[in-house]
Formats: structure tokens, C-alpha cells, sequence
């Protein structure tokens, strides 16, 4: 039995950014649990600490159409074990390194030409974090779509660059 990867992708809580994951899962053939990562600074004070406690307002960006997105996707790809959106709260590469470690991440999966997304004002850009994470990072080109391409046949092993930090 193989083992299963952890891959990390960062998402913006949009259905685009979940268009990685289709690609992740046609380029590895081992078991896949996928986590999409946003992160968030943490809070500048106790007070803004406690107005945060207990509120997770990234939950609101979860609709339904992208739960149904992630559904359909684990579906077309048997190789996928699990969808999950995950948040992080710090900066600091060592609480990435904690963060990664207790979530046993072996992958970053990244599109050709990420550019982040900041969704709320304390956002955090995380490529730095994952460059000197060391942690291997997948960066998978974008490849033009034709009206009758089948998605599935759109990207080749080639296509796709894997880097070691």
C-alpha cells in the first residue's frame, strides 16, 4: 500500500483556486490529502484577541458552490482521500515549521505565476514561509485550454516543475 501525501495549496477561497487540485491529483498517482491554506497575522493585542475568539470569519467564505466544487473534484479523482481548508494564524517560518509538522505536509503545490490573494486585512502572503520551508514545492504550469479539451488531458508530467528548497 502506498502512503498517503499531505500537499499543501494555498487557496483564496475562490472555485479558481481550486483548479490546482484537479492537476495535483493527475500528475501523483499515490493516496492524496489535500489541504487548502490560507493564513492570518496575528492579532496585534489581547483586545483584538478576544474579538477574534471563537469567530472564524474565513468560515463564511466556504459557500456552497465551492464545497460542491471539492465534492465533484474528490469524485473524479479516486487518488484523492481528502479535501480540507485549513488557516493558519502567525508569520514566522518557525510556526510554519510547527504548523507543517503537526499536519505532516510533504508537498506545496503552487500555479505557475502564483499571486496571492489577500481575502481580509490581516492576510498573510505565505511564499516566503513555504520557499524556506524546504518542504518540496510542486509548481504546476498553467496550460491553455481549448472548448475541447478534456480537463483531465490538459496538463503532462513535464508541464509540471518540482523544486527543493
Amino acid at each position: 500500500m502506498r502512503d498517503i501525501k499531505n500537499v499543501l495549496i494555498p487557496t483564496d477561497f475562490s472555485t479558481r483556486s481550486l483548479e490546482t487540485i484537479d492537476q495535483v491529483a493527475d500528475l501523483l498517482p499515490e493516496k492524496l490529502n489535500i489541504y487548502l491554506f490560507h493564513a492570518f497575522d496575528m492579532p496585534a493585542s489581547l483586545l483584538e484577541a478576544m474579538s477574534r475568539a471563537g469567530i472564524n470569519a474565513h468560515n463564511n467564505l466556504i459557500t456552497e458552490e465551492l464545497r460542491q466544487k471539492c465534492k465533484r473534484i474528490k469524485i473524479n479523482h479516486q487518488n484523492i482521500t481528502n479535501i480540507s481548508f485549513r488557516t493558519m494564524y502567525g508569520t514566522t517560518n518557525a510556526v510554519f515549521e510547527h504548523y507543517t509538522k503537526a499536519n505532516n505536509i510533504n508537498l506545496i503545490a503552487l500555479p505557475a505565476g502564483y499571486k496571492f490573494v489577500s481575502i481580509f486585512k490581516d492576510s498573510v502572503n505565505p511564499e516566503r514561509m513555504f520557499k524556506k520551508s524546504g518542504i518540496e514545492i510542486l509548481t504546476i504550469s498553467a496550460v491553455p485550454m481549448t472548448p475541447n479539451a478534456a480537463p483531465e488531458k490538459a496538463i503532462k508530467k513535464q508541464e509540471a516543475i518540482f523544486c527543493k528548497n
